[in-house]
Formats: C-alpha cells, sequence, structure tokens
C-alpha cells in the first residue's frame, strides 16, 4: 500500500493548532448555544440544540482526524456517507431494493476507483446507466420503471460522485487534507452563520416555499460564518496564497445555501420534514451534510483552477 493513502494525523503540519483551535470553538459554541437555549432565542427547543451541539462535536472531531489522516481515510469516510445517504435517499423517493442495492454496489466502487483519480470515478457513470436502463425493460416496469431509474440515476450523481470530490481533494491538490478541512469546517462556520444572522436580524425571506425559515439577511450570515472559519484556520495553511483562501468564503457559502435549498426541494417533493431520524438534532444524515455535497466539488475544481492541482 503506497504510504501516502495513509499518514499520521499528528505529523501533519499545522495538526497542534487546528486541534488546538478545535477546542477552542467547541467551548465558545457550547456557551453560545447554551446562551440561546437559556434566552429561547434559537427556535427550537433547548434540547435539541444541546443535541445539535453534541452531534456537531463528534462529527467535527471525526472530520479534523479522517481529513489529516491520508486519501484512504477520506475515501472511507465519503463511501460511508454516500452509503448512508442512499438508504435515507432510497427510503424517501421509495426506491425499490433491487435500485437500492445496485447503488450501493456502485457507491463503494466510487469510493474505491476516486483512490485512482477523476476519471477513474466518473467512469462509472456510463456504466451504471446502461445496467440501470436494463432494469425498466428487463422487468418491464411500464409504471414506475423510468421514475426509478430518474431517481436512481440522481441520487448517484449526486451521492458517490459529488462526495468522492473530497477524496480527489486530498488526492490531487497541494495541502489537500487540510484543505478539505477547512472547507468542511467553513460549511459548519457558514451554517452557524446563517442561523445566528438569520434568526437574529433576518426580516426577508429567501425562498419561502422551500425553507421558511431562510432569509436574505442570512445569506450575509453564510459568507460571514465561512469567512471566520477560514481565517481561524488559516494559519495552519501558511503555504496557500491569501486571494486563494479569500475565494473560499464565497464558495462555501454559495455551496453551502444551494445544497440546503435542493434539499429542502427533495424534502417538499415527498412531503417529509427530515430525511431520516438516527442523527440527534438534525435528523437524517441528508439534513447534515446537505451543504457539503455542494461545496466538495465546487471546491476541487476551484482550487484546480487557481493551481494547486499536483502534478
Amino acid at each position: 500500500m503506497p504510504v501516502d493513502l495513509i499518514t499520521d494525523p499528528r505529523a501533519v503540519p499545522g495538526a497542534p493548532y487546528l486541534a488546538a483551535a478545535l477546542l477552542v470553538i467547541a467551548a465558545a459554541t457550547g456557551v453560545a448555544v447554551a446562551a440561546f437555549a437559556l434566552a429561547r432565542r434559537g427556535g427550537v427547543a433547548p434540547r435539541t440544540l444541546m443535541a445539535r451541539w453534541g452531534t456537531w462535536l463528534a462529527l467535527a472531531a471525526i472530520w479534523a482526524v479522517v481529513c489529516l489522516s491520508g486519501t484512504l481515510p477520506v475515501a472511507v469516510l465519503m463511501t460511508v456517507f454516500a452509503t448512508l445517504g442512499i438508504l435515507e435517499f432510497a427510503r424517501l423517493t421509495e426506491l425499490p431494493r433491487l435500485h437500492r442495492d445496485l447503488l450501493l454496489i456502485g457507491s463503494i466502487a466510487a469510493g474505491v476507483l476516486s483512490l485512482s483519480g477523476a476519471t477513474a470515478m466518473l467512469a462509472l457513470i456510463p456504466l451504471l446507466l446502461l445496467v440501470g436502463i436494463l432494469q425498466p425493460v428487463v422487468r418491464v416496469a411500464v409504471r414506475r420503471g423510468v421514475r426509478n431509474l430518474a431517481f436512481g440515476a440522481l441520487a448517484f450523481g449526486y451521492l458517490p460522485l459529488l462526495l468522492g470530490h473530497g477524496t480527489l481533494i486530498v488526492r490531487d491538490i497541494e495541502n489537500g487534507g487540510r484543505l478539505l478541512f477547512v472547507l468542511g469546517t467553513a460549511v459548519a462556520g457558514s451554517d452557524i452563520g446563517a442561523y445566528v444572522v438569520g434568526r437574529t436580524f433576518g426580516r426577508h425571506p429567501l425562498a419561502p416555499e422551500l425553507s421558511p425559515n431562510k432569509t436574505v439577511e442570512g445569506l450575509l450570515g453564510n459568507v460571514v460564518g465561512a469567512a471566520v472559519a477560514v481565517a481561524i484556520f488559516a494559519p495552519a495553511l501558511p503555504t496557500v496564497a491569501i486571494g486563494i483562501l479569500a475565494a473560499l468564503p464565497p464558495i462555501v457559502a454559495l455551496g453551502a445555501v444551494w445544497g440546503d435549498l435542493f434539499e429542502s426541494a427533495l424534502k417538499r417533493e415527498f412531503g417529509t420534514k427530515d430525511a431520516g431520524t438516527w442523527l440527534p438534532g438534525f435528523g437524517g444524515l441528508l439534513d447534515r451534510i446537505d451543504s457539503l455535497i455542494i461545496v466538495l466539488p465546487l471546491g476541487y475544481y476551484g482550487l484546480r483552477a487557481a493551481g494547486l492541482a499536483v502534478g
């Protein structure tokens, strides 16, 4: 196994700083969440706010360790996200078991092939599409066959392929592991910023039919929250140009709003509030990573365009 597939996270330059910063942020957000809960300003029950904070802490710790541990751990995490997301997506869209199982196999295959690069991973698109096209023909599914094929194709593109760009960032981008970590924390910062600014100053609905709680003012919070997160962790990326770091917050904010509204549209389509129920405080996994799903490919191609590709 090539040594660059797995690395010791403690040996990554800047790792001690990242760990210390995360601890400070965890403490600060804990105080803020407690204050919001006591003041009943969170818009949700205090117990739900505390559950969200606990879930965020657990995910942040996992995210930090995985991002700094090399390409293979990141590929495994992206595959886990994709497979769990497919289970939620299949249940939400009522996909038959055969379609779901094919998607799960495709998700694992995409995770493996992402270790070889974008060309190998994206080669799965025509292969799985050809297999998918067979199903409504062989099974003579004249009522829902094409509909299931369409949602299955969306699920594969939306989850394994878009999430696979997280692996590509670590594989193909200089300082990829640390940049992936920063992108993920910037997504969390963007969500928190939008929540705080929207709850405090929000007056004008952004997309009332899709997401009634989203406001135009909250968009500024998306950018500010992402910018604060990038600024906090920028010292761990001393070789990355300031201009590139400055471009990350608007990219993250765009992806965060885009991903959140898309998932809202999907849930409205099927008349449900949450994609799942197993993640404390948030509902399903898709409810937590909807922003990240869009940010990863935007970040990957943006960083490549900025000249940070390796080789």
